[in-house]
């Protein structure tokens, strides 16, 4: 029985998991590595390579001013929410510390 719970407690991880919780939202931490077209390739703080595209809807910011993707430069930290689809909704672009 108590192997029943746990392979069932399992299988609902990982397809919670690879579904991502369907309909919900879900951020993303980490900096840009490039942009291609609208792809947008991240490396994360655990250093996991993630890949999100862009859409016409997804709004991107920097501080407190709206941006557009020249601000998503090779380095810049940001902070993607992506739906389930990998689909960028919201990039919030880190305001460097030093000015070049």
């Amino acid at each position: 029985m108590r192997k029943t719970i746990v392979l069932l407690a399992l299988c609902l991880f990982v397809s919670s998991v690879a579904l991502a919780h369907e309909g919900h939202k879900h951020k993303l931490l980490g900096a840009v590595k490039s942009l291609k077209e609208n792809k947008l390739e991240l490396t994360l703080k655990d250093g996991e390579t993630k890949v999100v595209a862009l859409t016409d809807k997804t709004e991107i910011s920097k501080g407190e001013h709206k941006a557009d993707k020249l601000a998503l430069v090779e380095g810049a930290r940001v902070s993607v929410e992506v739906d389930e689809d990998d689909v960028a909704l919201t990039i919030k672009v880190a305001e460097s510390e030093h000015h070049h």
